[in-house]
Protein backbone atom coordinates (compact mmCIF):
# COMPACT_ATOMS: atom_id res chain seq x y z
CA UNK A 1 0.00 0.00 0.00
CA UNK A 2 1.30 3.55 -1.15
CA UNK A 3 2.07 5.30 2.18
CA UNK A 4 -0.23 7.85 3.30
CA UNK A 5 -0.54 10.34 6.15
CA UNK A 6 2.61 11.69 8.01
CA UNK A 7 4.46 8.66 6.12
CA UNK A 8 3.71 10.20 2.73
CA UNK A 9 5.29 13.58 3.99
CA UNK A 10 8.05 11.97 5.18
CA UNK A 11 9.44 9.99 1.77
CA UNK A 12 9.91 13.85 0.78
CA UNK A 13 12.27 14.20 3.14
CA UNK A 14 14.22 10.95 2.60
CA UNK A 15 14.19 12.06 -1.12
CA UNK A 16 16.21 15.29 0.16
CA UNK A 17 18.80 12.69 1.95
CA UNK A 18 19.22 11.14 -1.09
CA UNK A 19 19.77 14.18 -3.02
CA UNK A 20 22.61 15.13 0.03
CA UNK A 21 23.99 11.90 -0.11
CA UNK A 22 24.30 11.91 -3.93
CA UNK A 23 25.69 15.50 -3.94
CA UNK A 24 28.47 14.57 -1.08
CA UNK A 25 29.33 11.82 -3.06
CA UNK A 26 30.14 13.41 -6.08
CA UNK A 27 31.81 16.25 -4.59
CA UNK A 28 34.25 13.01 -2.58
CA UNK A 29 34.86 11.97 -5.96
CA UNK A 30 35.83 15.59 -7.56
CA UNK A 31 38.03 16.40 -4.68
CA UNK A 32 39.68 13.01 -4.62
CA UNK A 33 40.56 13.53 -8.47
CA UNK A 34 43.04 16.03 -8.07
CA UNK A 35 41.00 18.94 -8.79
CA UNK A 36 43.18 20.98 -5.93
CA UNK A 37 46.42 21.58 -5.04
CA UNK A 38 48.70 24.25 -4.02
CA UNK A 39 52.15 25.64 -4.11
CA UNK A 40 54.56 26.77 -1.33
CA UNK A 41 56.52 30.16 -0.75
CA UNK A 42 59.16 32.02 1.19
CA UNK A 43 59.19 35.95 1.42
CA UNK A 44 63.25 36.32 0.79
CA UNK A 45 63.47 38.93 3.27
CA UNK A 46 62.89 38.35 6.81
CA UNK A 47 61.40 37.42 8.25
CA UNK A 48 60.64 34.85 5.58
CA UNK A 49 56.73 34.84 5.87
CA UNK A 50 55.60 31.16 4.56
CA UNK A 51 52.83 31.62 1.84
CA UNK A 52 50.27 29.18 0.14
CA UNK A 53 48.71 29.45 -2.83
CA UNK A 54 46.16 27.65 -4.89
CA UNK A 55 47.31 25.76 -7.67
CA UNK A 56 44.14 24.14 -9.63
CA UNK A 57 44.47 22.09 -12.39
CA UNK A 58 42.67 23.69 -15.51
CA UNK A 59 38.83 22.76 -15.46
CA UNK A 60 37.52 20.32 -18.02
CA UNK A 61 34.44 20.17 -19.45
CA UNK A 62 33.42 17.80 -16.93
CA UNK A 63 34.99 18.88 -14.03
CA UNK A 64 32.38 22.21 -15.11
CA UNK A 65 29.27 19.46 -15.17
CA UNK A 66 30.36 18.24 -12.06
CA UNK A 67 29.84 21.88 -10.78
CA UNK A 68 26.39 22.10 -12.63
CA UNK A 69 25.27 18.49 -10.99
CA UNK A 70 25.95 19.58 -7.44
CA UNK A 71 23.92 22.78 -8.12
CA UNK A 72 21.23 20.87 -9.57
CA UNK A 73 20.90 18.60 -6.67
CA UNK A 74 21.04 21.17 -4.24
CA UNK A 75 18.40 22.95 -6.17
CA UNK A 76 16.15 19.51 -6.16
CA UNK A 77 16.96 18.94 -2.30
CA UNK A 78 15.42 22.37 -1.13
CA UNK A 79 12.46 21.40 -3.51
CA UNK A 80 12.12 18.11 -1.65
CA UNK A 81 12.24 19.86 1.95
CA UNK A 82 9.89 22.84 1.38
CA UNK A 83 7.34 20.30 -0.59
CA UNK A 84 7.46 18.09 2.39
CA UNK A 85 6.25 20.61 4.63
CA UNK A 86 3.57 21.93 2.15
CA UNK A 87 2.63 18.19 2.11
CA UNK A 88 1.96 18.31 5.62
CA UNK A 89 -0.35 21.09 5.72
CA UNK A 90 -2.74 19.13 2.94
CA UNK A 91 -2.48 15.71 5.60
CA UNK A 92 -3.05 18.18 8.45
CA UNK A 93 -6.17 19.88 6.83
CA UNK A 94 -7.69 16.09 5.80
CA UNK A 95 -6.83 14.27 9.30
CA UNK A 96 -9.02 17.09 10.49
CA UNK A 97 -11.75 15.93 8.52
CA UNK A 98 -11.75 18.91 6.05
CA UNK A 99 -11.19 19.45 2.49
CA UNK A 100 -7.80 21.08 1.55
CA UNK A 101 -7.86 24.17 -0.91
CA UNK A 102 -5.52 25.69 -3.55
CA UNK A 103 -3.85 27.55 -0.92
CA UNK A 104 -3.17 25.12 1.75
CA UNK A 105 0.03 25.08 2.28
CA UNK A 106 3.32 25.65 5.36
CA UNK A 107 3.34 29.25 5.86
CA UNK A 108 6.99 30.91 6.13
CA UNK A 109 5.95 34.43 8.03
CA UNK A 110 8.74 36.70 8.67
CA UNK A 111 5.84 39.04 10.55
CA UNK A 112 3.21 38.67 12.91
CA UNK A 113 0.97 40.19 10.23
CA UNK A 114 1.91 37.44 7.47
CA UNK A 115 1.17 35.00 10.11
CA UNK A 116 -2.41 36.82 10.81
CA UNK A 117 -2.87 36.48 6.95
CA UNK A 118 -2.36 32.55 7.01
CA UNK A 119 -4.60 31.55 9.90
CA UNK A 120 -7.00 32.50 7.00
CA UNK A 121 -5.80 31.42 4.04
CA UNK A 122 -2.73 28.57 3.92
CA UNK A 123 -3.35 26.79 7.04
CA UNK A 124 -7.43 26.87 6.74
CA UNK A 125 -8.58 23.97 8.10
CA UNK A 126 -6.10 22.34 10.07
CA UNK A 127 -6.84 21.79 14.06
CA UNK A 128 -5.85 24.99 16.56
CA UNK A 129 -4.00 22.28 18.31
CA UNK A 130 -1.84 22.07 15.45
CA UNK A 131 -1.64 25.63 13.99
CA UNK A 132 -0.20 26.36 17.53
CA UNK A 133 2.39 24.04 16.91
CA UNK A 134 3.07 25.64 13.15
CA UNK A 135 3.10 29.21 14.69
CA UNK A 136 5.77 27.86 17.25
CA UNK A 137 7.87 27.17 14.29
CA UNK A 138 7.41 30.70 12.20
CA UNK A 139 10.40 32.84 11.97
CA UNK A 140 8.69 35.85 13.02
CA UNK A 141 9.23 34.86 16.32
CA UNK A 142 12.91 35.06 16.26
CA UNK A 143 15.41 38.33 16.47
CA UNK A 144 16.65 37.90 13.14
CA UNK A 145 13.21 36.13 11.09
CA UNK A 146 15.83 36.13 7.86
CA UNK A 147 18.25 34.00 9.42
CA UNK A 148 15.31 30.91 10.80
CA UNK A 149 15.88 27.83 9.23
CA UNK A 150 12.64 27.66 7.82
CA UNK A 151 12.92 31.48 6.37
CA UNK A 152 16.08 30.31 4.50
CA UNK A 153 14.84 27.16 3.23
CA UNK A 154 11.91 29.19 1.67
CA UNK A 155 14.20 32.21 0.24
CA UNK A 156 16.70 29.42 -1.40
CA UNK A 157 13.83 26.94 -2.82
CA UNK A 158 12.39 30.09 -4.36
CA UNK A 159 15.39 31.27 -5.70
CA UNK A 160 16.43 28.01 -6.90
CA UNK A 161 13.00 27.13 -8.24
CA UNK A 162 11.94 30.76 -10.15
CA UNK A 163 15.05 32.60 -10.63
CA UNK A 164 18.18 30.36 -11.46
CA UNK A 165 20.53 27.91 -10.71
CA UNK A 166 22.16 28.90 -7.17
CA UNK A 167 26.27 28.67 -8.80
CA UNK A 168 28.42 26.40 -6.54
CA UNK A 169 31.33 28.04 -4.27
CA UNK A 170 34.29 26.71 -3.21
CA UNK A 171 35.53 27.38 -0.17
CA UNK A 172 38.36 26.35 2.26
CA UNK A 173 36.75 24.58 5.11
CA UNK A 174 40.18 23.86 7.17
CA UNK A 175 44.18 23.71 6.64
CA UNK A 176 46.38 21.64 8.87
CA UNK A 177 50.06 23.03 9.14
CA UNK A 178 51.91 21.77 12.31
CA UNK A 179 55.57 22.52 12.83
CA UNK A 180 58.59 22.01 15.45
CA UNK A 181 61.95 23.15 16.02
CA UNK A 182 64.18 23.71 19.06
CA UNK A 183 64.11 27.06 17.84
CA UNK A 184 60.74 28.19 18.63
CA UNK A 185 61.13 29.35 22.05
CA UNK A 186 61.11 33.41 22.23
CA UNK A 187 59.48 33.87 19.09
CA UNK A 188 55.86 35.03 18.08
CA UNK A 189 54.21 32.55 15.90
CA UNK A 190 51.19 34.16 13.43
CA UNK A 191 49.20 32.30 11.10
CA UNK A 192 46.83 33.65 8.68
CA UNK A 193 44.03 32.13 7.30
CA UNK A 194 42.61 34.01 4.33
CA UNK A 195 38.84 33.45 3.58
CA UNK A 196 36.67 33.35 0.40
CA UNK A 197 36.19 31.33 -2.52
CA UNK A 198 38.96 29.28 -3.64
CA UNK A 199 40.85 31.09 -6.63
CA UNK A 200 44.12 29.50 -8.67
CA UNK A 201 46.86 31.58 -7.51
CA UNK A 202 45.49 33.05 -4.34
CA UNK A 203 47.00 33.22 -1.32
CA UNK A 204 45.16 31.39 1.26
CA UNK A 205 47.03 30.43 3.77
CA UNK A 206 50.48 31.65 5.89
CA UNK A 207 52.65 31.61 8.77
CA UNK A 208 55.18 34.11 10.14
CA UNK A 209 58.20 33.16 12.84
CA UNK A 210 59.26 36.57 14.44
CA UNK A 211 62.53 35.82 14.12
CA UNK A 212 62.91 33.69 11.38
CA UNK A 213 63.19 29.70 12.24
CA UNK A 214 65.92 27.55 10.63
CA UNK A 215 65.60 23.70 10.50
CA UNK A 216 62.04 23.49 11.05
CA UNK A 217 59.95 20.09 10.72
CA UNK A 218 56.79 20.90 9.35
CA UNK A 219 53.99 18.37 8.76
CA UNK A 220 50.89 19.66 6.20
CA UNK A 221 47.36 18.11 5.88
CA UNK A 222 45.34 18.43 2.84
CA UNK A 223 43.16 20.98 2.86
CA UNK A 224 39.47 20.29 3.56
CA UNK A 225 37.80 21.97 1.13
CA UNK A 226 33.83 22.61 1.71
CA UNK A 227 30.95 23.45 -0.94
CA UNK A 228 28.54 25.82 -1.11
CA UNK A 229 25.90 27.70 -3.06
CA UNK A 230 25.16 31.35 -4.01
CA UNK A 231 22.25 31.49 -2.16
CA UNK A 232 21.31 35.54 -2.44
CA UNK A 233 21.20 36.12 1.63
CA UNK A 234 23.50 37.77 3.58
CA UNK A 235 26.82 35.94 5.05
CA UNK A 236 29.30 39.22 5.83
CA UNK A 237 29.49 38.07 8.99
CA UNK A 238 30.33 34.76 8.83
CA UNK A 239 27.05 33.63 9.24
CA UNK A 240 26.14 30.01 7.67
CA UNK A 241 24.23 26.75 7.58
CA UNK A 242 24.60 23.28 5.89
CA UNK A 243 22.08 21.14 3.88
CA UNK A 244 22.08 19.33 6.83
CA UNK A 245 20.64 22.07 9.39
CA UNK A 246 18.26 22.33 6.98
CA UNK A 247 16.97 18.65 6.36
CA UNK A 248 17.05 18.20 10.27
CA UNK A 249 14.95 20.83 10.86
CA UNK A 250 11.98 19.98 8.89
CA UNK A 251 12.19 16.32 9.62
CA UNK A 252 11.89 17.65 13.36
CA UNK A 253 9.51 19.71 12.18
CA UNK A 254 7.24 17.07 10.86
CA UNK A 255 7.80 14.69 14.20
CA UNK A 256 5.99 17.46 16.33
CA UNK A 257 3.03 16.18 14.09
CA UNK A 258 2.68 12.89 14.16
CA UNK A 259 0.29 12.79 17.36
CA UNK A 260 -2.09 14.10 14.78
CA UNK A 261 -1.97 11.11 12.62
CA UNK A 262 -2.31 8.45 15.08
Amino acid sequence: MFPQGIDAVRLKVERARFHNDQAQAKWDEFIGSGAYGYVMSMDAEPPHTLRFRWQLRERTAEDERVLVDLALMFSDLMGNLRSALDHLAWQLVKVAGNEPHGRTSFPTAKSLDAWNSARGSAVRGIALQWLAVIDELQPYRETRPERHLLAVLDEVNNLAKHRMIPPTAQTLGEFGFKYSSLELPGRAITRNSIPGEIVSGEEFFNITANPPLDNVNVRLRDPIIRYSFTDGLNHDDGWGYTNADLIEWVSNAIDRFEPAFQ
